[in-house]
């Protein structure tokens, strides 16, 4: 059995995307078991700063032996505070590593194109996605782990597809089935071809199937 944790925020937990992980791996024959601590809006600094959960995310880390553990920061802290997410992913990597796992790096997208959220960042669709990707790049080299650019899809596929909630931010199924597929990819080196979530129609399942064929 292959043991993963995620460490996130709702982009790691909207539509019970560790479920798809877990479905997608046991469809195609992997034995998986997923666990997540992930609170809306946190940044994995809160997670060692603040004591509550900082006692949670050590008793989890240690309930059992993780093969993986995925961290995800908040969506703008590549932009905000790009130190504080190397910081937190040294220091949260340490721990992973002492216990056996590997640490995975989960690099998010950029808010929908021409919303007000974008605005507010100052920047453009790609010019965020540029910001988030170039710092979760610049946080796995210098610690040598592993980024999954979910973000790279999400850029590659905004315009065919609805990858978000009303919100203009949260992944939608289609988007958490990304997520979900991206990690399986990760993790497996292989290619979801055996289950479609039933909240993801067949027209975006082949989407999406078609670039990750292309593309990995």
């Amino acid at each position: 059995m292959i043991n993963v944790l995620f460490i996130g925020n709702s982009f790691t937990y909207y539509n019970d995307m560790i479920r798809t992980f877990e479905d997608i791996s046991k469809a195609n024959g992997f034995d998986v078991h997923s666990d997540q601590i992930a609170y809306g809006g946190y940044s994995l600094i809160q997670y060692i700063n603040e004591q509550d959960k900082n006692d949670e995310l050590i008793t989890k880390i240690n309930s059992r032996r993780w093969d993986y553990v995925v961290l995800q920061d908040h969506s703008r802290k590549a932009l905000d505070n790009l130190d504080e997410l190397y910081e937190a992913v040294k220091e949260l990597a340490v721990l992973i590593r002492d216990q056996g796992g590997e640490p995975l790096l989960y690099s998010t997208w950029s808010y929908r194109e021409g919303s007000a959220i974008l605005r507010n960042t100052e920047l453009s669709y790609d010019a965020l996605y540029d910001v988030i990707r170039d710092g979760y790049s610049e946080v796995g080299k210098k610690l040598d782990i592993e980024v999954v650019d979910i973000g790279k899809i999400f850029n590659s596929l905004h315009r065919q597809v609805n990858l978000l909630t009303e919100d203009d931010l949260h992944p939608n199924a289609l988007g958490s089935y990304i997520v979900a597929h991206r990690f399986y990819k990760s993790i497996f080196k292989k290619i979801n071809e055996e289950y479609r979530p039933k909240k993801v129609s067949e027209d975006e399942f082949s989407v999406v199937n078609l670039y990750f064929a292309k593309n990995f």
